[in-house]
């Protein structure tokens, strides 16, 4: 699903305006579910698990990567990346929400190790948005409650506060340097 077609969309004007029904996202979700098929007719039952858990891992990490990215090539400090803050974070979630759910159906209800091996991941995801939504003052947490999640995860502590830097950088670059 990483494609030229849909990746340079991610997080434009256009996805904020003009797809309100999460169209990039639902494109993940046809693609990966025409293979699916393929893989179910191929593949035992412990390699569509293992699948499943990677594509989840996939797609998390392609989605962070892209957001960190329109972070590095904003260049303004003072104005968001992204015309509508609070827009930009509901349809993170409408894109996020839509692939979980997707993820977590593939799983099935009978799979709990799998089910939690995907909410896990996710709750990356959340964690991001939340401290993006700090930064963006939709929320009265203290972003430091945040930092352990994000550390636990990436193991680095110059490599968290870059990334938290970055998201705050992405909704209200003036307050970026009050993480750091």
């Amino acid at each position: 699903y990483d494609s030229e077609e849909i990746t340079p969309l991610f997080f434009t004007l256009e996805w904020l305006d003009e797809m309100p029904d999460n169209d990039l996202a639902d494109h993940i979700v046809t693609t990966i579910d025409d293979y699916w098929k393929d893989l179910e007719q191929y593949l035992d039952d412990i390699m569509i698990q293992k699948a499943l858990q990677a594509l989840v891992t996939k797609f998390v990490n392609y989605y962070v990567d892209l957001l960190l990215k329109k972070a590095t090539s904003h260049k303004s400090g003072r104005d968001s990346f992204f015309a509508d803050n609070k827009r930009a974070l509901e349809r993170m979630n409408g894109d996020v929400g839509m692939l979980r759910e997707f993820f977590t159906e593939l799983a099935g209800e009978e799979n709990r190790p799998l089910r939690e091996a995907i909410e896990g991941e996710f709750e990356f995801f959340e964690t991001l948005h939340e401290v993006m939504s700090i930064a963006a003052g939709f929320s009265g947490d203290d972003v430091r409650h945040f930092i352990y999640a994000f550390q636990s995860r990436i193991k680095k502590y110059e490599i968290t506060n870059a990334v938290i830097g970055d998201l705050y950088h992405l909704v209200n670059p003036s307050e970026e340097k009050q993480v750091y």
